[in-house]
């Protein structure tokens, strides 16, 4: 910024000033969906100024515990100020909630100051699988319309927990088709024969 002062009597004094505007995080790209059941490989994100920074400035934890980053994680240039963390995949592959923080104080601008702030994601990762079934039904109705019920957990350390259930029917022992899907709110269904 430079501001000329002028008297009226037409002398002039000229003062320049320069800002530097400090480095921050100011976005990261959540990985998705979450919860998931595969490593996350990648994950994107933005600095307000451009940055010089190592694995330093990074933390990923499994359910709260020790850092994870080890030298196999890079970081790369993407456009602009965008930046992406790679090499993930070899360390998120565990059930668990991941938490990765990247944070500014760990970069240095083009001036060599210190960024501010951190910002941080979560997800979780769930491999288990879930289970399900048909609640038993009466050997024969009394009519051709009849609820059908379902019940099903998903089970694990850190359960993402049952969204819907698929029921699939055959008939006289014909190959087995899908029928409806259930919310995991609403385990009923009328089936008409």
């Amino acid at each position: 910024m430079t501001i000329t002062v002028t008297d009226k009597d037409g002398i002039s004094d000229t003062v320049s000033a320069v800002y530097n505007a400090t480095t921050a995080v100011t976005s990261i790209t959540a990985p998705t969906p979450s919860p998931r059941n595969t490593p996350v490989s990648s994950i994107q994100f933005t600095l307000s100024n451009p940055a010089s920074f190592n694995d330093q400035a990074l933390t990923l934890t499994d359910n709260g515990g020790p850092n994870l980053i080890t030298s196999g994680v890079t970081i790369s240039l993407v456009s602009g100020s965008t930046y992406q963390i790679n090499g993930l995949a070899g360390l998120t592959q565990a059930q668990g909630v991941y938490n990765l923080t990247i944070n500014a104080a760990d970069m240095t601008d083009s001036n060599g100051n210190a960024g501010t702030g951190s910002l941080s994601l979560s997800w979780i990762m769930d491999t288990t699988t879930p289970t399900s079934e048909v609640n038993p039904l009466p050997k024969r109705e009394s009519s051709l319309s009849f609820p059908v019920s379902v019940n099903g957990s998903d089970p694990g350390p850190n359960p993402s927990g049952v969204a819907s259930y698929d029921i699939y029917v055959s008939t006289n022992g014909g190959p087995w088709t899908l029928w409806t899907t259930v919310p995991a709110s609403s385990l009923t269904a009328t089936f008409t024969g």
